[in-house]
């Protein structure tokens, strides 16, 4: 199972824990099996997977009035209105990350 962990979230972890390893020698190195349980101690963070896309222009035996215009390479969502490739970075539809041709 892949778990996602925030970074900040770890250090803050590990700097906490750190104030009551060894208090008595002054150490702060950590066991291995120590470092896994505080990885496994850090929440999940709220990741989701990024879809990579691109605009198709649509031609062939489209209307006329579609032609020049662009549709999602994933979802083939293209809008209620005709969009352009430039008006969306993203797809408003299936939320993927549209990079180039």
């Amino acid at each position: 199972m892949t778990k996602y962990i925030e970074l900040e979230a770890a250090i803050n972890e590990f700097n906490y824990q750190s104030q009551f390893y060894d208090a008595e020698w002054g150490n702060k190195r950590f066991a291995p099996d120590d470092v896994e349980t505080i990885i496994r101690s850090v929440p999940a963070a709220d990741v989701a997977p990024v879809r990579h896309g691109r605009w198709i222009k649509m031609t062939g035996m489209m209307p006329p009035e579609y032609h020049g215009h662009y549709e999602c390479s994933l979802c083939e969502w293209h809008g209620k209105y005709n969009i352009r490739e430039q008006d969306y970075s993203y797809c408003p539809n299936c939320g993927a990350k549209m990079e180039g041709e």
